[in-house]
């Protein structure tokens, strides 16, 4: 909602500006791109579930594990040759298969939006996925 309510407030601004406006609207707009930037910087804390199904847990497992490959190719390009900057999304096909899983995983758990996954799996480590972090990742680079 925040931030559907951060991009009118943008799209009023940007559809305002060329208007001439008196120095209280003017004022008002650069409040408001001030405040859309911020939404943008500063998201909400995501809330934490933990999860225990085995059929939940394969799909938070999918997400993690496509997150997780381009992560290491992107390491692997900023050690090697890239800035951070020009790695970031540079692995289309591969930024592909967490677009595939993500929406999978949502498809079946609507409620994982805005939340970070924790999970366990046979006694492993814990495992954590942010579906706002990867939703982000995946405007990124669209």
């Amino acid at each position: 909602m925040k931030r559907l309510f951060t991009a009118a407030l943008i799209a009023a601004a940007l559809f305002l500006a060329p208007v001439a406006a008196s120095v209280a609207q003017q004022a008002n707009i650069e409040l408001a791109k001030t405040a859309a930037e911020a939404a943008k910087e500063d998201p909400a804390p995501a809330k934490n579930i933990d999860i225990k199904d085995e059929a939940a847990i394969g799909d938070a497992e999918a997400v993690s594990k496509s997150v997780t490959q381009v992560t290491e190719l992107v390491m692997k390009c900023t050690k090697e040759t890239e800035p951070p900057q020009e790695c970031q999304c540079k692995f289309q096909a591969e930024m592909g298969s967490i677009r595939t899983s993500y929406d999978a995983a949502l498809a079946k758990h609507p409620d994982w939006k805005d939340k970070v996954v924790n999970f366990r799996k046979d006694g492993g480590d814990n495992t954590s996925v942010s579906f706002p972090g990867v939703a982000a990742q995946l405007e990124t680079c669209n």
